[in-house]
């Protein structure tokens, strides 16, 4: 294999006939060559095996570079996969580039072939020869390669392309669709057991990517159309007329295609559903009498291709499934009573996630998002879980589970005794209440000893007097550092707490009257500089 020069390259990229219209050309080939060599029975069998046998022939051909073409065609926002496209994916594919520097070498040998046919082709095909004067004739085949190619695949009533595909022999678009053959099964094509072969369900996870059955479907619905009603298989209303001159089967075609962009939609609107009601039903069993063929189906064009998963369409559907499903697990058992304390689970961090959850497409907020779904469904009591929810739970815990270390809930000791511990400002205390008479030892003294002020012992007796138990507890508190304030409020802070051991349900009473909040305050540090933590020396001008 060897690389390609500069000018073939510019060559290759200068061609504009678009793949989708070779294909709706050789349909309409193939199908004008049934109706006319084949009976009546043959062309109701023959053509909707004929559809799905030439899609999935598309489609092997196609599959080896199906993921580059999309990739390819996504970025550069095409409508119709060129040939200059195929050519910039086939640096990638060895065999496909092969396969178009052969097809380069042998252009001008194929041009000169086209041109012949399509000055001998019938008058009422032609659209290059809008002169009688040949060289006029490739003035404007040249002129037509250097123009951009803007139409959408609905238009086909003019030509891009170095070559007319309408006036072409059918032997002739063989050798065109050699330049994309990757597993050369273009040949099959003449072979009269395509016809017969069963719809393969391979090329279907394609057919969303390149938008082929919208164009394929349309071109073969009114050949089929007209066939079966020259027949009188089935009695179909017919098409709407768009001209009032005689006109042949095959102009007709083209005339229905003929449309711009907006009256497409018009066809797609009004035309579309009364040509395609007749596709979607069964052909003649062949269980009753004077059916000629054993049943087929027209596969392509009865069904459309639906995803299995509900989020397929969006930007990240992995995600969004495993959250889907969350949420519906959640909405499931909200009504069952839950506590954050009970949420106590390990998840997997973003990196693990990550290769369930779409891998590059997945975001910090995705998972965070998901983490406070996991932690509401994990917040559920324990006791009223059921295997659904542990099991959902368990795939998105962290591999290796490190369990938080549940905080020792503080219990009385061997003697009865509640042990706490408080603090304010540089003052530490240790307090041990139990049950007794409403005695008060600070540091092995009376409580007036060490605290002469009725202001202070008024404040180490509040969190007794909000539960109402003044002569219910002993205490005994041992209080270090500080002056008499930072004490007095760190023995306070601990005989709440020590309380609410003895009974918890009297923590909401305490810390609703403020005994259970810690104060932080501190003296603000001296800076250098400056008189006091904030006083600055007075200025002076002079």
């Amino acid at each position: 294999m060897r690389i390609l020069t500069d000018e073939e390259t510019k060559l290759a990229v200068n061609m504009k006939a678009s793949v989708w219209v070779s294909i709706a050309k050789l349909v309409d080939l193939e199908m004008e060559r049934i109706t006319s060599e084949s009976t009546t029975e043959d062309i109701v069998s023959a053509t909707p095996s004929f559809t799905a046998a030439l899609v999935e022939l598309v489609f092997r051909q196609l599959i080896t570079v199906g993921e580059d073409l999309e990739m390819f065609a996504k970025h550069a926002k095409r409508k119709v996969i060129t040939p200059e496209d195929m050519y910039m994916v086939t640096r990638k594919n060895p065999a496909l580039k092969n396969i178009l520097t052969e097809y380069i070498e042998n252009r001008e040998e194929q041009k000169k072939n086209i041109n012949t046919a399509a000055v001998s082709g019938d008058n009422q095909r032609q659209h290059y020869t809008s002169s009688k004067d040949t060289k006029k004739t490739n003035e404007t085949n040249e002129a037509s390669v250097s123009r951009n190619d803007k139409r959408t695949y609905y238009d086909f009533e003019e030509s891009d392309s170095p070559c007319d595909l309408r006036n072409c022999e059918r032997e002739q678009l063989v050798e065109i669709w050699k330049w994309f053959d990757v597993g050369g099964c273009v040949e099959q094509i003449t072979s009269a057991s395509i016809f017969h072969k069963p719809h393969s369900n391979t090329m279907y996870p394609m057919i969303g990517r390149l938008g082929l059955p919208r164009l394929l479907s349309q071109r073969c619905a009114i050949v089929r159309y007209q066939s079966t009603a020259q027949a009188a298989v089935t009695a179909e209303p017919p098409l709407p007329q768009q001209t009032q001159t005689q006109t042949t089967p095959v102009e007709q075609k083209y005339i229905r295609s003929n449309y711009n962009n907006n009256n497409n939609r018009r066809w797609n609107n009004q035309s579309r559903g009364r040509s395609f009601k007749a596709l979607s039903e069964y052909y003649p069993d062949p269980s009753k009498p004077g059916a000629a063929r054993p049943r087929t189906i027209p596969a392509l064009e009865r069904t459309r291709l639906v995803p299995t998963n509900a989020t397929a369409y969006t930007r990240n559907p992995d995600h969004e499934q495993h959250l889907s499903n969350l949420i519906d697990l959640l909405n499931k058992y909200l009504a069952l009573p839950f506590n954050k304390k009970h949420a106590t689970s390990q998840w997997a961090s973003f990196g693990e996630y990550k290769q369930m959850g779409g891998f590059n497409k997945l975001r910090i907020t995705e998972y965070e998002k998901i983490i406070t779904v996991l932690k509401r469904l994990d917040s559920i009591d324990p006791q009223l879980r059921n295997d659904e929810i542990s099991s959902t739970l368990k795939q998105y815990q962290t591999q290796n589970v490190q369990h938080k270390i549940a905080k020792k809930e503080p219990k009385l000791d061997d003697f009865g005794r509640a042990k706490a511990v408080g603090r304010r400002k540089s003052s530490s205390a240790k307090v041990y209440v139990v049950e007794g008479s409403g005695d008060f030892l600070v540091n092995n003294k009376p409580m007036e000893k060490v605290f002469p002020k009725l202001e202070d012992r008024q404040r180490l007796l509040f969190p007794l007097h909000v539960v109402e138990s003044e002569n219910s507890y002993n205490v005994f508190a041992m209080v270090r550092g500080g002056g008499s304030t930072g004490q007095v409020d760190s023995v306070k802070l601990a005989i709440a707490r020590a309380l609410c051991i003895h009974n918890p349900l009297f923590k909401r009473r305490l810390f609703e009257a403020g005994c259970l909040t810690r104060d932080h305050r501190a003296v603000e540090r001296k800076k250098p500089g400056h008189l006091k933590a904030r006083k600055m020396p007075t200025w002076v001008k002079r």
